[in-house]
């Protein structure tokens, strides 16, 4: 992943759930890469549904500049 989409993936989908879990919560993560490219090994996205004591769905798209990532 490029290392701005990365950070951004820290910052809005993984760090609630770390957050979560040090306050004694208990949270379910499924995690889907989504292939642009028929034959490519890099994904152009990831898909972040998280349940339980933090809920939430994110698309972080693996581009430089992060653009159209989002969480709910």
């Amino acid at each position: 992943m490029y290392q701005e989409a990365n950070q951004w993936m820290y910052g809005h989908a993984e760090a609630p759930v770390v957050g979560s879990i040090k306050r004694g919560g208990n949270v379910f993560v499924e995690t889907y890469s989504v292939y642009g490219y028929k034959n490519s090994t890099v994904p152009t996205a990831l898909e972040y549904f998280t349940s339980g004591s933090a809920q939430g769905q994110c698309v972080i798209q693996n581009n430089p500049s992060v653009a159209s990532s989002y969480c709910r």
